[in-house]
């Protein structure tokens, strides 16, 4: 269970970044992604990299690592206002 902790704390942050999302959107009104959600969703699927590394599962590897891109162009986005919604 300790080889894996580090697993285990992304999986979680992973998952609080939905329970943040989901009060973001009740407390608009609609439907609402912010820079919290997306920061949490990049440490989880960071750790869930470093996690995928130890057991050495390449494709698990590479969707956590690409997620992880794919939360900082948001992040970006959002930073930029390029965000119309």
């Amino acid at each position: 269970m300790s080889e894996s902790l580090i697993g285990w704390i992304g999986a979680v942050l992973f998952f609080l970044s939905w329970v943040i999302q989901n009060y973001e959107t009740k407390k608009h009104k609609k439907v609402t992604f912010t820079a919290k959600f997306f920061w949490i969703r990049v440490l989880g699927s960071l750790l869930l990299t470093i996690e995928a590394i130890r057991i050495r599962s390449l494709i698990f590897t590479a969707v956590n690592f690409l997620t992880a891109l794919m939360q900082f162009y948001n992040i970006w986005v959002i930073r930029n206002g390029k965000n119309k919604y």
